[in-house]
């Protein structure tokens, strides 16, 4: 008995140490994309992301984009996400606890020609403000609000419901909420405004002039909003993934440290990764007609260094 004991100890020993050298190099493995598929495709496709170390993934952006993750099928191997509204062709940059990882290929998204167009502009001294379907000789009007002056939209999915939220900036400094009332539907709900998680409104200065992204890849949306004749970017990022309340996190700082300070009155930012290196740019329209460019001092980092000079074309600045 104490021979067959003594066998089957070492017997299962020997599995265990087996399974162990199996398990370490999936666990231990550096992160890495090795591929994704599709190479391209519109609002709403699921991509699958192949590779190592990609197991608990944070936040997967696609230029700046955050697209919503299927915790559910996320393994060390893979991970499946879903191309989210206002997305644009760039590289993925996925986010673990150990860090994060740049695509070396960029993901094309590709556009339908029919659906509901959002200005990104401001729209000046109307009394009233439409949201419009593309391609409608009537310039046909699915929804309105009567209370938005100097309005500035721009769209996300702050609740990971696949139904797009209009969020407007408005001359008060506030956010108005907007809810698309089915996927694909061509027609809105007004929400309260925006808040933050104590229940006051958001509000910045005046002319408040937002974008959504997700700066630091925590998976936790942040809303970057422009400020009338203050000149400078307030952040203020979700409170849970999927709330609509937020938390100020105070002005976008630069790398050297103080405030991110335009020079011009009403910036109105816009994040991409221009250059495709992981970090994020964040272009500056302003009142003076310039475009200026500041890129992330690091991949996931929330300072900025200043780009020299402005935004060119032909040799001379845009």
């Amino acid at each position: 008995m104490l021979f067959d004991t003594t066998i089957l100890s070492a017997k299962l020993s020997s599995q265990f140490v087996l399974a162990t050298a199996l398990l370490l190099p999936v666990l231990g493995a550096a992160q890495t994309i090795t591929s994704f598929s599709p190479a391209t495709g519109p609002t709403g496709t699921s991509i699958t992301i192949l590779g190592s170390g990609l197991s608990n993934a944070k936040s997967v952006l696609l230029n700046g984009q955050s697209l919503a993750i299927n915790t559910l099928t996320n393994t060390a191997l893979s991970l499946t996400v879903t191309v989210p509204v206002a997305a644009s062709t760039g590289k993925l940059v996925v986010t673990t606890a150990s860090g994060a990882v740049v695509s070396a290929a960029q993901f094309g998204v590709t556009r339908s020609t029919s659906g509901v167009t959002f200005p990104q502009t401001t729209t000046k001294g109307s009394s009233f403000n439409t949201i419009k379907v593309a391609g409608a000789t009537d310039a046909t009007v699915v929804s309105r609000y009567g209370a938005v002056n100097y309005s500035t939209p721009t769209v996300a999915d702050l609740t990971n419901t696949s139904r797009t939220d209009l969020l407007i900036g408005n001359a008060n400094g506030n956010i108005e909420y907007w809810k698309q009332t089915a996927v694909g539907g061509t027609a809105f709900t007004k929400q309260p405004n925006l808040q933050l998680s104590s229940g006051a409104d958001i509000r910045v200065a005046d002319f408040a002039k937002p974008t959504v992204t997700d700066i630091d890849g925590n998976g936790l949306l942040d809303l970057l909003v422009g400020t009338g004749d203050n000149q400078r970017i307030a952040r203020f990022e979700q409170t849970a993934v999927g709330a609509i309340t937020f938390t100020a996190k105070g002005n976008i700082q630069l790398a050297a440290g103080g405030d991110l300070v335009t020079g011009s009155a009403f910036p109105r930012p816009a994040i991409t990764d221009l250059d495709g290196n992981g970090r994020l740019d964040m272009l500056i329209g302003d009142y003076s007609g310039l475009m200026k460019r500041y890129e992330a001092s690091t991949v996931g980092g929330t300072t900025f260094v200043a780009d020299a000079g402005n935004i060119q074309a032909d040799g001379a600045s845009i």
